[in-house]
């Protein structure tokens, strides 16, 4: 695109304005489309509205109105989830709770996650004009507390976002009264044109808490007794409060791009002026100004292609006319002849005028349209009760939902916000269409779905909200959904989480369903993660060939061959790719190559993908594999040491190899005294499970006869498919040569722990560095479970170890359960069949566990745009509102404001302490006096009342 350096991106919208809360998509846009008024009764909660009000405008201390466009789920809040204490949550603004849910809800629409954004260069830019909750909170003293400047600061507003996100960008709150959001837009597209952020949070707030404005506004007859705005409609009587919040994230569109973002729309241009003392008193708008700010910023060719104007419209009777005058004046008469009339609209006939967040409100509007290409009505708007003359003035006001034709090569919009102090904004917004950007993934993606909570309860209810919205038809690609779910949501701190191996989106859905029915687990504090390398007797044909087409196991295995050529050793990759299929794998100069290279891939493979073993445990050659995987042996030197010990193996024929389990070695071991010099113990698995090893026909001699020994026992005896007894006096003749060929090794600096199977504990100086230590690795018996002890003891906890089998099939799984218990957590790295899906499954596995896994490695080269799904659910708790004195008062969140306050405001003696029969009543915050005498209206009339404020 022409010039996208410099286009500045939306690339998240998150809001809770009336009418819904928890799906812009859904709620926020059904109010457009369907043209609901959400002017609602102001409920006892806040206020007690009523007492306030009076039909007579001039009435001391009265407001016209008991009505306002409210909020569902007012001061609900999770304060877990953004590490807030409930104390401190106690005593935050609602405004401030708000932001940061609205904040997370911005990034999770834009795909980014808490951790990716963390200590990222991203400014924070929001307006706020209201104090309710501060004038609430100051006017007691004894609700104060060392967390309320923190609660009520309005720079807390943006700085506690910077603060919870770790954000280190700009950071400050801007206060140009209701232009506040859309000016708080045009300083974060300035600072990050200008280098000052990478990415900017912006947007605005405002909610209702108190009476005290309802007051001033009706005073200054700006306020509609019916509480509703009725933009550009002659039966418009002032603007209807509303309240709510809206963030967007801006990001450079070039940046977004390369990203994988989805793009809401373009900021095109923003400006922002000043009325100064063109018109006077200072409420007073100015079409002067209004028409400079609009002609400055629009050029021939924006006046050409706008199509839509988000008016400021609140339905005063001067600011309707005058903000119409400008519009026209300065775009829609400036068109050319026969064009399209330019459309316009208000978003404050759905939820009133929410001040500060006016001009986000009607930012997000606009995007909405745009992305639905539809136009919505603007309400109470028709031409029989106009305020102005559409027609005239070159207008569309659309009084019902119409499709948005494209005139041109994009959909254009403008959006208006004024403030009453005279500080003017507007900003112009263009479509984007991404078609550069993969809409699907190729195929081979991972196919994990991963959700992650801050509580089990969140957990239930995030896995609740995918399997509703998946079984309701909604449209998703799987593998979008998969990357979406592990890449571009937030999970690090979450300690409940869930991972699901699908094979489908239908599979998806079953096992979410099945999910429902299960408690899930915390995260383990401090996992011990341990990988187990096996020895032979595990190699299968075509094991692990799938995990060819993962890049960090391909070229770990293209290392190993490349040293193993210098060696005159086989040719790994070949048996890779299949070509040497007829090949004889079995054979120690073959087998214990590929084993060893398998091993090592998928170590290497599991790192690349963030997952590091604390300590490492080889059974006989996987000690090889194990002692390079720790670091203390290069990859040279692991080579050298498997190709000689592989190479004199070879040399040794004869002999066979029995397991026996499901009886105690002890008692195995009393049966061989008899067949002493000819059968030994080659490795101690477990209390139940033991290998033997020596001559042929010995091992023949000393199974029948554990099996006449054991008759009654679930004896278990399987022969090895090996062609050498090892770890048995038949290797005797090679120890010298191994010895010496290997002599002596360079240890280098560990990166974990590494235990020795020869001695059944950690390492010490000379262990897997000399040829004397690799003739006793063949050699003597494997002290697996010795070993297995020793590292769950140095372990913190037992029950935080966790095993992963780093070998292609099941080999150690039941010995390491046998020897420290059935609920040792064992995983496979692989599995035959599905060496690439048991990997993935691992991983899912792993993460549940609370181990660290680098997801966005893992789905590299899978990337696309993010999808809806999922969606986080907050476990909100209604924070109740600091009272001042609730023995005191009758009016819900009124007796929260100080009764100075009252006092003042009911200065014509009617007393609204909750009297109600002839007597003093007394105010415990300050004197309050008088004789109260109900009327025959039902209302009370003080008598010789005397006021002394506290002190």
């Amino acid at each position: 695109m022409e010039n996208m350096k410099d286009e500045i991106a939306v690339v998240g919208v998150g809001c809770h304005f009336p009418g819904g809360m928890n799906n812009i998509q859904v709620c926020f846009w059904r109010v457009l489309l369907e043209g609901k008024n959400c002017t609602v009764e102001i409920p006892t909660e806040r206020f007690e509205s009523a007492s306030w009000c009076s039909a007579d405008g001039s009435k001391p201390g009265r407001t016209q109105t008991t009505r306002a466009a409210l909020v569902d789920e007012f001061n609900m809040f999770d304060h877990r989830f953004f590490g807030i204490t409930e104390t401190e949550a106690d005593l935050m603004d609602p405004q401030q709770k708000l932001l940061l849910h609205c904040t997370y809800r911005t990034l999770e629409d834009a795909g980014i996650s808490m951790e990716s954004i963390s200590g990222s260069r991203t400014g924070v830019y929001i307006g706020l004009m209201n104090k309710d909750y501060e004038m609430v909170q100051n006017k007691s003293s004894t609700t104060m507390s060392h967390y309320s400047s923190t609660g009520t600061a309005t720079s807390m507003a943006s700085n506690r976002i910077s603060f919870v996100f770790n954000l280190t960008g700009p950071s400050f709150t801007i206060d140009s009264a209701c232009s506040s959001s859309l000016v708080a837009l045009h300083l974060a597209c300035q600072a990050i044109k200008q280098g000052d952020c990478q990415m900017a949070l912006c947007g605005g707030v405002s909610c209702i808490l108190e009476p005290g404005m309802f007051v001033a506004l009706s005073k200054a007859k700006m306020i509609s007794p019916g509480g509703t705005s009725k933009p550009f409609s002659s039966k418009a009587d002032g603007y209807g409060r509303g309240e709510g919040c809206g963030v967007v994230l801006l990001k450079p569109l070039k940046d977004a791009v390369k990203d994988y973002n989805k793009v809401w729309g373009i900021i095109s241009k923003t400006a922002v002026n000043q009325d100064g003392h063109s018109v006077t008193p200072i409420t007073k708008p100015s079409m002067t100004q209004q028409q400079e700010l609009l002609q400055g910023i629009y050029s021939e060719s924006d006046i050409a292609h706008v199509q839509y104007i988000e008016a400021h419209g609140t339905g005063t009777t001067v600011g309707d006319p005058t903000e119409a005058g400008s519009i026209s004046n300065a775009i829609a008469k400036a068109k050319s002849p026969g064009s399209a009339r330019l459309w316009i609209g208000s978003v404050k006939g759905n939820i009133g005028h929410t001040e500060s967040a006016a001009g986000v409100a009607g930012l997000i509007k606009v995007l909405l349209m745009i992305k639905h290409q539809t136009i919505v009505p603007s309400l109470f708007y028709s031409e029989d009760s106009a305020s102005i003359d559409a027609r005239a003035l070159g207008f569309r006001i659309p009084v019902k939902a119409d499709r948005w034709k494209l005139e041109g090569s994009e959909r254009v919009a403008g959006i208006n916000s004024f403030g009453f102090g005279g500080t003017n904004a507007h900003a112009i917004v263009k479509e984007f269409r991404q078609t550069d950007s993969p809409t699907q993934i190729q195929n081979g993606c991972p196919s994990l779905f991963i959700v992650s909570a801050a509580s089990e309860k969140s957990l239930h209810l995030c896995i609740t909200n995918a399997q509703q919205r998946l079984c309701a038809a909604e449209t998703v690609d799987f593998q979008a959904l998969s990357y979406t779910s592990a890449c571009r949501r937030s999970h690090s701190r979450h300690k409940y989480r869930k991972s699901f191996s699908a094979s489908s989106l239908s599979d998806l859905k079953r096992q979410l369903t099945s999910s429902l029915k299960t408690k899930t687990e915390s995260t383990r504090s401090d996992v011990q993660l341990g990988f187990v390398f096996c020895g032979n007797g595990v190699a299968y044909k075509g094991m692990c060939k799938q995990l060819i087409r993962v890049p960090a196991f391909r070229d770990k295995i293209k290392q190993v061959e490349s040293i193993l050529q210098h060696h005159n050793s086989i040719c790994i990759s070949q048996w890779f790719t299949g070509e040497d299929e007829n090949d004889d794998a079995t054979t120690p100069s073959a087998v214990q190559p590929l084993l060893f290279a398998i091993q090592v891939g998928l170590v290497a493979a599991l790192k690349h993908w963030g997952v590091t073993p604390d300590f490492v445990i080889g059974h006989s050659v996987g000690e090889v594999a194990a002692a390079h995987c720790s670091g203390l042996l290069s990859l040279e030197d692991a080579v050298k040491v498997l190709h000689l010990r592989s190479t004199f193996q070879n040399k040794v024929t004869g002999g066979k190899m029995l397991l026996v389990s499901n009886v105690s070695v002890e008692e195995v071991l009393e049966t061989l005294p008899e067949f002493s010099g000819r059968v030994c113990v080659a490795a101690f698995n477990s209390p139940q499970s033991c290998t033997l090893s020596g001559d042929a026909d010995a091992v023949d001699s000393l199974r029948e006869k554990l099996r006449v020994v054991f008759s009654e026992r679930s004896l278990f005896l399987h022969e090895l498919d090996v062609p050498a007894a090892y770890h048995s006096h038949m290797m005797d003749p090679i120890l010298d040569d191994i010895e010496k060929s290997i002599d002596l090794l360079r240890a280098e600096n560990k990166q974990c722990e590494l235990y020795s199977t020869v001695t059944g504990r950690s390492y010490s100086d000379g262990d897997f560095s000399t040829g004397r230590y690799w003739a006793r690795n063949i050699r003597e018996p494997v002290l697996f479970e010795q070993t297995l002890h020793a590292a769950a003891n140095d372990a913190k906890a037992r029950r935080d170890v966790v095993f992963v089998e780093i070998s292609p099939r099941r080999a150690l799984h039941r010995n390491i359960q046998e020897t420290l218990g059935e609920g040792t957590v064992v995983l496979p790295a692989v599995l035959p069949g599905s060496s690439y899906g048991t990997v993935m499954s691992t991983l899912g596995k792993l993460f549940e566990l609370g181990v660290s896994v680098d997801w966005h490695l893992v789905y590299c080269g899978f990337e696309t745009l993010p999808t809806n799904l999922p969606i986080y659910q907050f476990e909100v708790k209604y924070n109740t509102v600091r009272k001042a004195d609730e023995s005191s008062s009758s009016h819900g969140i009124l007796s929260q404001i100080h009764c100075v306050q009252v006092h003042a405001l009911i200065e014509h003696c009617i007393i609204l302490l909750g009297a109600q029969t002839q007597r003093h009543s007394h105010c415990a915050r300050c004197t309050l006096r008088g004789t109260c005498i109900c009327r025959s209206d039902g209302k009370y009339e003080a008598k010789d009342t005397h006021f002394s404020p506290p002190g």
